[in-house]
Protein backbone atom coordinates (compact mmCIF):
# COMPACT_ATOMS: atom_id res chain seq x y z
CA UNK A 1 0.00 0.00 0.00
CA UNK A 2 0.95 3.49 -0.45
CA UNK A 3 0.60 3.91 3.57
CA UNK A 4 3.74 1.52 4.11
CA UNK A 5 5.60 3.72 1.59
CA UNK A 6 5.45 7.00 3.37
CA UNK A 7 7.49 7.94 6.64
CA UNK A 8 6.24 10.90 8.55
CA UNK A 9 8.57 13.79 8.70
CA UNK A 10 8.25 16.91 11.26
CA UNK A 11 10.66 19.08 12.59
CA UNK A 12 10.12 22.21 14.49
CA UNK A 13 12.06 25.22 15.29
CA UNK A 14 11.58 28.61 16.12
CA UNK A 15 12.97 29.97 12.48
CA UNK A 16 10.93 26.94 10.74
CA UNK A 17 8.40 24.00 10.97
CA UNK A 18 8.14 21.54 8.78
CA UNK A 19 5.87 18.79 8.27
CA UNK A 20 4.91 16.28 5.48
CA UNK A 21 5.52 12.99 4.50
CA UNK A 22 8.78 10.84 2.53
CA UNK A 23 8.70 8.10 1.08
CA UNK A 24 11.32 5.12 1.97
CA UNK A 25 14.82 4.72 -0.32
CA UNK A 26 13.46 1.39 -1.80
CA UNK A 27 10.81 3.25 -3.67
CA UNK A 28 12.97 6.33 -5.40
CA UNK A 29 12.55 6.34 -9.08
CA UNK A 30 14.80 8.07 -11.53
CA UNK A 31 12.70 10.38 -13.02
CA UNK A 32 11.79 13.52 -11.04
CA UNK A 33 7.93 14.82 -10.67
CA UNK A 34 7.06 13.67 -7.42
CA UNK A 35 9.04 15.88 -4.89
CA UNK A 36 6.36 18.55 -3.42
CA UNK A 37 7.47 21.68 -1.81
CA UNK A 38 4.70 23.96 0.10
CA UNK A 39 5.86 27.34 1.96
CA UNK A 40 2.66 28.53 3.91
CA UNK A 41 0.76 26.71 2.19
CA UNK A 42 2.24 28.09 -1.16
CA UNK A 43 3.44 25.55 -4.21
CA UNK A 44 6.66 26.08 -4.51
CA UNK A 45 10.21 25.49 -6.53
CA UNK A 46 13.45 24.87 -5.23
CA UNK A 47 16.43 22.93 -6.45
CA UNK A 48 18.50 24.21 -3.11
CA UNK A 49 15.56 22.63 -1.11
CA UNK A 50 15.34 19.64 -2.79
CA UNK A 51 19.21 19.20 -3.15
CA UNK A 52 18.97 19.42 1.15
CA UNK A 53 16.38 16.34 0.78
CA UNK A 54 18.24 13.92 -1.23
CA UNK A 55 21.47 14.95 0.97
CA UNK A 56 19.41 13.76 3.89
CA UNK A 57 18.94 9.77 1.51
CA UNK A 58 22.79 10.13 1.05
CA UNK A 59 24.24 6.19 1.54
CA UNK A 60 20.45 4.94 1.40
CA UNK A 61 19.55 5.35 -2.43
CA UNK A 62 22.10 6.00 -5.23
CA UNK A 63 22.78 9.62 -6.15
CA UNK A 64 20.42 8.70 -9.86
CA UNK A 65 17.19 8.36 -8.05
CA UNK A 66 15.09 10.80 -6.77
CA UNK A 67 13.00 10.15 -3.43
CA UNK A 68 9.18 11.27 -3.17
CA UNK A 69 8.39 14.05 -0.56
CA UNK A 70 5.41 16.27 -0.04
CA UNK A 71 7.03 18.93 2.67
CA UNK A 72 5.04 21.78 4.49
CA UNK A 73 7.16 24.41 5.51
CA UNK A 74 5.63 27.26 7.63
CA UNK A 75 7.87 30.84 8.20
CA UNK A 76 7.30 34.20 8.98
CA UNK A 77 5.76 35.61 6.18
CA UNK A 78 8.84 38.83 6.82
CA UNK A 79 11.64 36.08 6.44
CA UNK A 80 10.78 35.39 2.64
CA UNK A 81 10.45 37.53 -0.50
CA UNK A 82 7.56 35.86 -3.19
CA UNK A 83 8.05 38.74 -5.74
CA UNK A 84 11.24 36.76 -7.61
CA UNK A 85 9.24 35.02 -10.20
CA UNK A 86 5.94 35.83 -12.17
CA UNK A 87 4.45 32.51 -11.31
CA UNK A 88 5.15 32.71 -7.62
CA UNK A 89 6.81 29.48 -7.74
CA UNK A 90 10.18 30.45 -6.29
CA UNK A 91 10.28 32.14 -3.31
CA UNK A 92 13.80 33.66 -1.78
CA UNK A 93 14.49 33.02 2.20
CA UNK A 94 16.48 35.83 4.17
CA UNK A 95 18.54 32.75 5.68
CA UNK A 96 18.23 29.66 3.32
CA UNK A 97 21.57 28.35 4.58
CA UNK A 98 19.37 27.68 7.95
CA UNK A 99 15.91 26.43 6.02
CA UNK A 100 18.54 24.03 4.04
CA UNK A 101 19.86 22.73 7.37
CA UNK A 102 16.47 22.49 8.88
CA UNK A 103 15.43 20.36 6.11
CA UNK A 104 17.81 18.12 5.78
CA UNK A 105 17.90 17.41 9.77
CA UNK A 106 14.12 17.15 9.56
CA UNK A 107 14.53 14.48 6.38
CA UNK A 108 17.54 12.13 8.19
CA UNK A 109 15.36 11.78 11.76
CA UNK A 110 12.60 10.56 10.09
CA UNK A 111 14.46 8.23 8.04
CA UNK A 112 16.16 7.40 11.42
CA UNK A 113 13.13 7.13 13.51
CA UNK A 114 11.42 4.87 11.34
CA UNK A 115 14.02 2.52 11.27
CA UNK A 116 14.83 3.10 7.60
CA UNK A 117 18.31 3.90 7.90
CA UNK A 118 20.83 0.91 8.88
CA UNK A 119 21.59 0.73 12.48
CA UNK A 120 24.63 -0.60 14.08
CA UNK A 121 23.34 -3.42 17.35
CA UNK A 122 25.29 -2.46 20.46
CA UNK A 123 23.47 -4.42 22.82
CA UNK A 124 25.47 -7.94 22.48
CA UNK A 125 27.42 -8.74 25.18
CA UNK A 126 31.14 -9.23 23.79
CA UNK A 127 31.43 -11.74 26.63
CA UNK A 128 29.11 -14.13 24.61
CA UNK A 129 30.26 -12.87 21.62
CA UNK A 130 33.27 -16.03 21.37
CA UNK A 131 30.71 -18.92 21.98
CA UNK A 132 28.46 -17.40 20.05
CA UNK A 133 30.79 -17.90 17.02
CA UNK A 134 31.29 -21.21 17.67
CA UNK A 135 27.76 -22.01 18.10
CA UNK A 136 26.78 -20.64 15.41
CA UNK A 137 29.48 -21.70 13.13
CA UNK A 138 27.57 -24.16 11.34
CA UNK A 139 29.00 -24.68 7.88
CA UNK A 140 26.83 -25.32 5.08
CA UNK A 141 27.36 -25.84 0.94
CA UNK A 142 25.38 -22.86 -0.88
CA UNK A 143 25.20 -23.15 -4.60
CA UNK A 144 25.68 -19.41 -5.75
CA UNK A 145 25.32 -17.97 -9.48
CA UNK A 146 28.61 -16.06 -10.06
CA UNK A 147 28.69 -12.99 -12.65
CA UNK A 148 29.53 -14.67 -15.25
CA UNK A 149 26.82 -17.31 -14.17
CA UNK A 150 28.47 -20.07 -13.58
CA UNK A 151 27.67 -22.30 -10.49
CA UNK A 152 29.92 -22.76 -7.58
CA UNK A 153 29.95 -23.95 -4.50
CA UNK A 154 30.95 -22.36 -1.47
CA UNK A 155 31.67 -23.40 2.28
CA UNK A 156 29.42 -20.31 4.06
CA UNK A 157 29.36 -19.26 7.64
CA UNK A 158 26.42 -18.30 9.38
CA UNK A 159 28.12 -15.49 11.21
CA UNK A 160 29.96 -14.14 7.89
CA UNK A 161 27.16 -11.80 6.46
CA UNK A 162 29.56 -9.24 4.60
CA UNK A 163 31.01 -11.37 1.85
CA UNK A 164 31.55 -9.31 -1.56
CA UNK A 165 30.05 -11.65 -4.40
CA UNK A 166 32.40 -12.91 -6.26
CA UNK A 167 32.94 -14.71 -10.09
CA UNK A 168 33.84 -18.17 -10.68
CA UNK A 169 36.69 -18.97 -8.70
CA UNK A 170 37.43 -22.60 -10.27
CA UNK A 171 40.09 -22.52 -12.87
CA UNK A 172 39.59 -22.55 -16.94
CA UNK A 173 43.25 -23.13 -17.80
CA UNK A 174 43.69 -24.44 -20.56
CA UNK A 175 41.65 -21.24 -22.68
CA UNK A 176 44.87 -20.85 -24.89
CA UNK A 177 44.58 -23.83 -26.38
CA UNK A 178 41.42 -23.44 -27.72
CA UNK A 179 42.32 -19.72 -28.76
CA UNK A 180 45.15 -21.43 -30.91
CA UNK A 181 42.56 -23.87 -32.30
CA UNK A 182 41.42 -21.47 -34.89
CA UNK A 183 42.70 -18.20 -36.08
CA UNK A 184 40.43 -15.47 -34.07
CA UNK A 185 42.88 -12.98 -35.20
CA UNK A 186 41.95 -13.16 -38.79
CA UNK A 187 39.80 -10.05 -40.35
CA UNK A 188 35.84 -10.18 -39.57
CA UNK A 189 33.12 -7.68 -40.89
CA UNK A 190 31.34 -6.39 -38.03
CA UNK A 191 28.51 -5.66 -40.40
CA UNK A 192 27.92 -9.54 -40.79
CA UNK A 193 28.03 -10.16 -36.72
CA UNK A 194 25.00 -10.91 -35.94
CA UNK A 195 23.44 -13.94 -38.49
CA UNK A 196 19.94 -13.13 -40.18
CA UNK A 197 17.25 -15.26 -39.45
CA UNK A 198 17.28 -17.49 -42.40
CA UNK A 199 20.93 -18.15 -41.64
CA UNK A 200 20.48 -18.85 -38.48
CA UNK A 201 19.25 -22.24 -38.94
CA UNK A 202 21.81 -23.41 -41.34
CA UNK A 203 24.80 -21.47 -39.52
CA UNK A 204 26.85 -23.75 -37.52
CA UNK A 205 30.45 -24.25 -35.95
CA UNK A 206 31.65 -28.05 -34.76
CA UNK A 207 33.72 -26.89 -32.34
CA UNK A 208 32.33 -29.03 -29.17
CA UNK A 209 33.37 -24.96 -27.46
CA UNK A 210 30.05 -23.80 -28.86
CA UNK A 211 28.00 -26.71 -27.24
CA UNK A 212 25.68 -25.56 -24.54
CA UNK A 213 26.52 -26.88 -20.94
CA UNK A 214 30.01 -28.75 -21.77
CA UNK A 215 33.48 -27.05 -20.77
CA UNK A 216 36.43 -27.80 -23.90
CA UNK A 217 38.12 -30.20 -22.56
CA UNK A 218 41.49 -28.09 -22.51
CA UNK A 219 40.02 -25.57 -19.94
CA UNK A 220 39.68 -29.12 -17.51
CA UNK A 221 44.01 -29.56 -17.93
CA UNK A 222 46.45 -27.64 -15.78
CA UNK A 223 48.09 -25.54 -18.24
CA UNK A 224 51.43 -25.43 -18.82
CA UNK A 225 54.22 -22.68 -19.04
CA UNK A 226 51.20 -20.51 -18.08
CA UNK A 227 52.74 -16.85 -17.50
CA UNK A 228 50.77 -14.50 -15.52
CA UNK A 229 47.31 -12.98 -16.15
CA UNK A 230 46.93 -9.08 -14.57
CA UNK A 231 44.81 -6.02 -15.41
CA UNK A 232 45.68 -2.85 -16.76
CA UNK A 233 43.76 0.35 -15.30
CA UNK A 234 41.26 -2.54 -14.20
CA UNK A 235 40.23 -1.83 -18.04
CA UNK A 236 41.79 -4.32 -19.91
CA UNK A 237 43.22 -8.02 -18.76
CA UNK A 238 46.61 -9.22 -20.00
CA UNK A 239 47.20 -13.43 -20.17
CA UNK A 240 50.73 -14.44 -21.48
CA UNK A 241 50.35 -17.38 -24.62
CA UNK A 242 53.06 -19.93 -25.31
CA UNK A 243 52.94 -17.61 -29.04
CA UNK A 244 52.74 -13.79 -27.32
CA UNK A 245 50.21 -12.35 -25.50
CA UNK A 246 46.30 -11.15 -25.15
CA UNK A 247 44.85 -8.22 -24.19
CA UNK A 248 41.49 -8.33 -23.51
CA UNK A 249 38.42 -5.85 -22.98
CA UNK A 250 37.44 -7.22 -20.19
CA UNK A 251 33.67 -5.46 -20.19
CA UNK A 252 33.46 -5.59 -24.19
CA UNK A 253 33.95 -9.34 -23.55
CA UNK A 254 31.92 -9.86 -21.07
CA UNK A 255 29.21 -8.54 -22.87
CA UNK A 256 29.99 -10.87 -25.85
CA UNK A 257 29.86 -13.61 -23.76
CA UNK A 258 26.40 -12.85 -21.93
CA UNK A 259 24.75 -11.78 -24.99
CA UNK A 260 25.41 -14.93 -26.75
CA UNK A 261 23.88 -16.56 -23.68
CA UNK A 262 21.10 -14.72 -23.63
CA UNK A 263 20.58 -15.12 -27.19
CA UNK A 264 20.42 -18.58 -26.41
CA UNK A 265 17.95 -18.94 -23.76
CA UNK A 266 15.51 -16.61 -25.45
CA UNK A 267 15.77 -19.44 -28.27
CA UNK A 268 15.02 -22.14 -26.33
CA UNK A 269 13.26 -20.39 -23.56
CA UNK A 270 15.82 -22.13 -21.11
CA UNK A 271 16.64 -19.25 -18.68
CA UNK A 272 16.90 -20.12 -14.69
CA UNK A 273 14.98 -18.15 -12.27
CA UNK A 274 16.07 -17.40 -8.82
CA UNK A 275 12.78 -15.84 -6.84
CA UNK A 276 13.10 -12.41 -5.03
CA UNK A 277 13.21 -12.56 -0.86
CA UNK A 278 11.32 -9.67 -0.74
CA UNK A 279 9.61 -8.94 -3.94
CA UNK A 280 9.99 -5.43 -4.57
CA UNK A 281 6.92 -3.73 -7.07
CA UNK A 282 7.74 -1.18 -9.53
CA UNK A 283 5.03 1.52 -10.38
CA UNK A 284 5.39 2.35 -14.16
CA UNK A 285 4.28 5.18 -16.58
CA UNK A 286 1.23 3.79 -18.94
CA UNK A 287 3.83 3.51 -22.50
CA UNK A 288 6.27 1.49 -20.07
CA UNK A 289 3.76 -0.87 -18.61
CA UNK A 290 2.68 -1.52 -22.29
CA UNK A 291 5.62 -2.34 -23.39
CA UNK A 292 6.71 -5.03 -20.30
CA UNK A 293 3.67 -6.48 -21.56
CA UNK A 294 4.36 -6.92 -25.00
CA UNK A 295 7.93 -8.35 -23.80
CA UNK A 296 6.59 -10.40 -21.15
CA UNK A 297 7.20 -13.74 -22.62
CA UNK A 298 11.07 -13.10 -23.83
CA UNK A 299 11.40 -11.52 -20.36
CA UNK A 300 10.36 -15.02 -18.49
CA UNK A 301 12.58 -16.48 -21.17
CA UNK A 302 15.86 -15.01 -19.66
CA UNK A 303 14.44 -15.78 -15.92
CA UNK A 304 12.35 -12.76 -15.01
CA UNK A 305 9.23 -13.59 -13.57
CA UNK A 306 6.76 -10.66 -13.63
CA UNK A 307 3.32 -10.30 -12.24
CA UNK A 308 0.76 -7.43 -12.47
CA UNK A 309 0.31 -5.43 -9.35
CA UNK A 310 -2.10 -2.78 -10.22
CA UNK A 311 -2.76 -0.15 -12.64
CA UNK A 312 0.40 0.32 -14.56
CA UNK A 313 2.71 -1.66 -11.57
CA UNK A 314 4.15 -4.66 -11.68
CA UNK A 315 5.44 -7.23 -8.77
CA UNK A 316 8.92 -8.60 -9.93
CA UNK A 317 9.06 -11.74 -7.83
CA UNK A 318 12.18 -13.49 -10.04
CA UNK A 319 15.27 -12.10 -11.65
CA UNK A 320 17.88 -14.81 -13.67
CA UNK A 321 19.58 -17.20 -11.73
CA UNK A 322 23.05 -16.20 -13.67
CA UNK A 323 22.79 -12.15 -12.26
CA UNK A 324 24.66 -11.37 -8.68
CA UNK A 325 22.17 -8.19 -8.47
CA UNK A 326 21.71 -6.53 -4.80
CA UNK A 327 18.36 -4.32 -6.42
CA UNK A 328 16.10 -5.87 -8.52
CA UNK A 329 14.13 -2.91 -9.17
CA UNK A 330 17.06 -0.81 -9.94
CA UNK A 331 18.20 -3.99 -12.33
CA UNK A 332 14.53 -4.52 -13.72
CA UNK A 333 14.42 -0.31 -14.33
CA UNK A 334 17.46 0.10 -16.09
CA UNK A 335 16.60 -2.78 -18.32
CA UNK A 336 13.74 -1.04 -19.59
CA UNK A 337 15.80 2.67 -20.05
CA UNK A 338 18.65 0.32 -21.75
CA UNK A 339 15.93 -1.16 -24.23
CA UNK A 340 14.12 1.63 -25.00
CA UNK A 341 17.14 3.36 -25.56
CA UNK A 342 18.55 0.36 -28.21
CA UNK A 343 15.19 0.87 -29.67
CA UNK A 344 15.58 4.00 -30.65
CA UNK A 345 19.33 3.94 -31.60
CA UNK A 346 19.04 0.24 -33.58
CA UNK A 347 16.77 -1.53 -35.86
CA UNK A 348 15.82 -4.63 -33.75
CA UNK A 349 13.76 -7.37 -33.01
CA UNK A 350 12.90 -7.78 -29.50
CA UNK A 351 15.02 -10.86 -29.03
CA UNK A 352 18.33 -9.35 -30.00
CA UNK A 353 17.49 -6.08 -28.11
CA UNK A 354 16.63 -7.95 -24.81
CA UNK A 355 19.50 -9.85 -25.34
CA UNK A 356 21.57 -6.58 -26.05
CA UNK A 357 20.08 -4.81 -23.12
CA UNK A 358 20.44 -7.13 -20.33
CA UNK A 359 24.10 -8.15 -21.53
CA UNK A 360 25.09 -4.74 -21.35
CA UNK A 361 23.27 -4.06 -17.81
CA UNK A 362 24.45 -7.01 -16.31
CA UNK A 363 28.19 -6.92 -17.38
CA UNK A 364 31.12 -6.46 -15.68
CA UNK A 365 32.12 -3.16 -15.84
CA UNK A 366 35.33 -0.86 -16.87
CA UNK A 367 36.82 -0.29 -13.43
CA UNK A 368 35.98 -3.52 -11.52
CA UNK A 369 38.62 -5.32 -10.04
CA UNK A 370 38.98 -9.03 -10.63
CA UNK A 371 41.20 -11.68 -9.66
CA UNK A 372 43.36 -14.05 -11.71
CA UNK A 373 40.95 -16.66 -11.36
CA UNK A 374 37.96 -13.97 -12.71
CA UNK A 375 40.20 -13.21 -15.22
CA UNK A 376 40.55 -17.08 -16.27
CA UNK A 377 37.05 -17.11 -16.39
CA UNK A 378 36.44 -14.21 -18.61
CA UNK A 379 38.90 -14.81 -21.26
CA UNK A 380 37.93 -18.63 -21.01
CA UNK A 381 34.49 -18.04 -21.91
CA UNK A 382 34.93 -15.69 -24.46
CA UNK A 383 36.96 -18.15 -26.55
CA UNK A 384 33.95 -20.32 -26.37
CA UNK A 385 31.57 -17.71 -27.86
CA UNK A 386 30.99 -17.86 -31.79
CA UNK A 387 31.85 -14.75 -32.48
CA UNK A 388 34.86 -13.95 -29.69
CA UNK A 389 36.22 -11.07 -31.92
CA UNK A 390 34.14 -7.79 -31.87
CA UNK A 391 31.94 -6.60 -28.95
CA UNK A 392 28.21 -5.52 -29.25
CA UNK A 393 29.60 -2.01 -30.24
CA UNK A 394 31.63 -3.19 -33.26
CA UNK A 395 34.68 -2.73 -31.17
CA UNK A 396 37.43 -5.41 -30.63
CA UNK A 397 37.16 -7.37 -27.56
CA UNK A 398 41.09 -8.19 -27.84
CA UNK A 399 44.19 -7.56 -29.24
CA UNK A 400 47.39 -10.18 -29.96
CA UNK A 401 50.95 -10.00 -29.71
CA UNK A 402 52.90 -12.47 -31.10
CA UNK A 403 56.61 -12.92 -29.89
CA UNK A 404 57.62 -11.60 -32.90
CA UNK A 405 56.15 -8.49 -32.88
CA UNK A 406 57.45 -8.13 -29.31
CA UNK A 407 60.58 -8.46 -30.12
CA UNK A 408 60.29 -5.95 -33.04
CA UNK A 409 59.86 -3.74 -30.59
CA UNK A 410 63.64 -3.99 -29.16
CA UNK A 411 65.46 -4.99 -32.21
CA UNK A 412 66.51 -2.78 -35.35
Amino acid sequence: SYQGQLVACQEDTPHLNVKGYIGKPENAKKTRGEQYFFVNNRYIKSNYLHHAVSNAYEGLMSSEMQPFYVLFLEIDPTHIDINVHPTKTEIKFDDERTVYAVIRSAVKQALGAHNVVPTLDFSLDVNFSENWKHDTQQNFDVKEENTLGQEVVQRENSYKSFQSPGVNKQSVSGWEKLFEQRDYTQDFNPSKEEPTQEETDVLTFPSKANEQGSRPQAFLEERGNSGATFQVELNYIVAQMSSGMLIVDQQSAHERILYERYIKQLSQASGASQQCLFPPHVQLSQSDFALVMDIKEELHSLGFVIVEFGKDTVLIQGVPADIHVNNEKTLFEGLLEQFKHFRSELSLDKRENLARSLARKSSIKKGTRLDTAEMEAVVGQLFTCLNPNYGLSGNKTFVKLDLQKIHGFFTK
